[in-house]
């Protein structure tokens, strides 16, 4: 085996991982418990037997929230305890005590389903009461994004998602959930990077507390390739992340940390504010400036790869066969839904070993060595950007002339121009059109072709333009077909294909437009006007009249991620440098850092490290990471 522990932190990176863990977990139930996709679930898995022999299979994660952020599920072994007794408080005055205890939060409609359904031996159930266990848990999973999509009536209580754990469909490990103590869901307070050490209990507690359940699963690991970090880096956890992963790197000095920064889209996700013109003083300003720099070079220095990851506001225009509701910008449940697709995707590598089907094998499997090997280079710098598109355009691997064109007036366009829908009779499969790059900003990272210094590309699932599934080889010509058609440059790059598309869940926000099918295939000759217009005509989600589609009616859907180094860095770098400086100027900047345990010259010397890191990715460094 070739084990992954897979580390959360953070309310944002436990609402993706939430998603991550439940695409896994589809897949797994869509091939009946034995996977043809060439996915090794060992990976990410542990397993055992339940009382009646069958398999149950439980993250190797350890997954860290504020104390309450669980709701009213509870991942402990322990049985609750006795209702608060005054005597047990204790009084400075001597006088009488009384505690006031809040009810418990009910479980999510969708959670009662699954814990109702676990017990039931669908073998000797009829097929009709299979059939109404099933539409009890789709009517459930429907109330989840009712409130996300707009369609909850108004005022609906009960509604919606209120917690990660309200969709989590994998059973965690009681070793895996690891509370935040002195820290409670939705108080404020843990705003900023530095913010964790004005926890109650201090930090102390909580990284001794997550390297004790890393340690634990990785004594059951035969070979552990490493730890993949998802982390909310603007806020407390990134302090925490720091400490964790200064434990890690001695607790297992072999492995390597691939690392996901999240960041939430209704922030520019990393020092916009200064940057925009806001006043880089203010209070919100300066955090955000302060932590943005901290967390990139920090982490970054102590991971083997480090990729920001953040859905951009624009994303509605850039993935046009989507359907994203007003609001989404907020939802945690709906942005993490799209990073954890390209999570799931871009790290597909790492994970195949297993049996494929009949549509042949995927190829470019690799390991978590080779893989953040790849990326880095130019001087050490190790940051990457990823870009998905979802779905992906019909593969001919025969069209590539045409794709050609198409792909290099994208790459001459606008960012804005350049995710706008293909006005011409087809949407076609393409790593440059109707794909979004996943990075926080200013300045907008675009992954320019002749930018980039290495890649990996991964596609799954692609199917013909005549809805059909292709094959591995017809796949991975269309690719390749696509990746000749832009700009040359010379780059190292790694492809993956996999003929198996992803199983959405059924605990996945409905935002698949009308013009795609229950196979994630595009219906109708498509555009972005014929797309709006089919939507418009209709009477609603679903709407047979004018062929409207509901947004939760795809089963599966092909998927196109890249994940690249790029020299796009460097101005990406210089800008944090610059707005730290210009935080670190004044006097709330300097308070900021001196309360987080960074003096004036702390932060100038993390300014200086961010300026270096930039210059690594200039033209002409000596190290252009393709000798290795």
């Amino acid at each position: 085996m070739r084990e992954i522990i897979t580390l959360q932190l953070g309310p944002l990176s436990n609402y993706t991982g939430a998603h991550f863990w439940n695409l896994q977990d589809e897949a797994l139930g869509a091939a009946g418990g034995e996977r043809l996709d060439g996915v090794a679930e060992d990976v990410l898995f542990s397993w055992s037997e339940d009382p009646r022999g069958a398999p149950v299979y439980r993250p190797r994660a350890v997954v860290v929230d504020t104390s309450g952020a669980t709701g009213g599920v509870s991942f402990s072994l322990d049985a609750p305890g006795a209702p608060p007794d005054a005597s047990a408080a204790s009084s400075a005055w001597g006088g009488d005590a009384q505690v006031v205890a809040s009810g418990r939060i009910p479980k999510s409609a969708f959670t009662q389903q699954l814990e109702l359904q676990s017990g039931i031996n669908f073998d000797r159930e009829s097929a009709a009461a299979i059939a109404r266990h099933q539409a009890a848990l789709e009517a459930a999973a429907r109330q989840l994004d009712a409130l996300a999509l707009g369609s909850a009536p108004s005022g609906a209580r009960g509604v919606g998602v209120r917690y990660w754990s309200d969709y989590l469909k994998v059973q965690l490990h009681p070793r895996s959930f690891q509370a935040l103590q002195g820290a409670w869901h939705g108080a404020a307070g843990l705003e900023g990077y530095g913010a964790a050490s004005s926890l109650t209990y201090g930090v102390r507690p909580a990284v001794e507390a997550v390297a004790d359940a890393v340690r634990w699963w990785s004594e059951g690991c035969d070979s552990l390739q490493g730890v993949q970090v998802f982390a909310d880096d603007l806020t407390a956890f990134g302090g925490l992340a720091r400490s964790v992963l200064d434990e890690l790197r001695e607790e297992l000095p072999g492995a390597r940390i691939l690392y996901f920064s999240l960041r939430p889209t209704d922030s520019g996700g990393g020092g916009q504010g200064a940057a925009a013109g806001g006043s880089s003083g203010s209070s919100g300003g300066a955090r955000e400036v302060v932590s943005d720099a901290l967390a990139v070079a920090e982490l970054s220095e102590r991971s083997a790869a480090y990729v920001p990851l953040r859905v951009p506001t624009d994303a509605a225009a850039l993935l046009p066969l989507l359907r994203l509701p007003s609001g989404w910008r907020g939802s945690n449940y709906l942005c993490g839904a799209l990073l954890g697709a390209a999570i799931d995707t871009a790290t597909l590598p790492l994970r195949l070993g297993g049996p494929t089907s009949a549509l042949e094998g995927p190829s470019g499997a690799t390991d978590l060595h080779s893989w953040v090997s790849l990326l880095s280079g130019r001087g050490g710098a190790n940051l990457a950007a990823a870009a998905l598109q979802l779905p992906v355009g019909a593969a001919e691997p025969e069209d590539w002339t045409a794709q050609r064109a198409s792909d290099a007036r994208a790459g001459e366009a606008s960012p804005a121009e350049a995710g706008r829908g293909e006005a011409g009779p087809s949407y076609r499969l393409s790593t440059l059109r109707n794909t979004v790059v996943l990075a926080p900003s200013p300045p907008a990272l675009r992954l320019q072709p002749d930018s980039s210094l290495a890649e990996s590309v991964v596609l799954r699932g692609a199917r013909r333009a005549s809805g059909l599934p292709a094959t591995a080889r017809d796949a991975a010509a269309a690719l390749d077909a696509a990746l000749r058609s832009e700009p040359p440059r010379r780059c190292v790059m790694h492809r993956c294909v996999s003929p198996a598309a992803v199983a959405v869940p059924l605990p996945f926000p409905g935002i698949f437009g009308p013009a795609v099918g229950p196979e994630g295939e595009v219906v109708a000759r498509w555009s972005p006007a014929a797309a709006q217009a089919a939507l418009a005509a209709g009477a609603g989600p679903g709407s047979a009249a004018a062929g409207a589609r509901d947004g939760r009616h795809v089963a599966s859907c092909p998927v196109l991620t890249r994940v690249a180094a790029t020299s796009e860095f460097g101005p990406w770098l210089e800008e944090r440098a610059r707005a730290l400086l210009r935080a670190s100027a004044t006097a709330g900047g300097r308070a900021l850092g001196e309360g987080w345990g960074y003096a004036g010259a702390d932060l100038e010397e993390v300014g200086e490290r961010l300026r270096r890191m930039a210059g690594s990715y200039a033209d002409g460094s000596d190290d252009d990471g393709l000798d290795d």
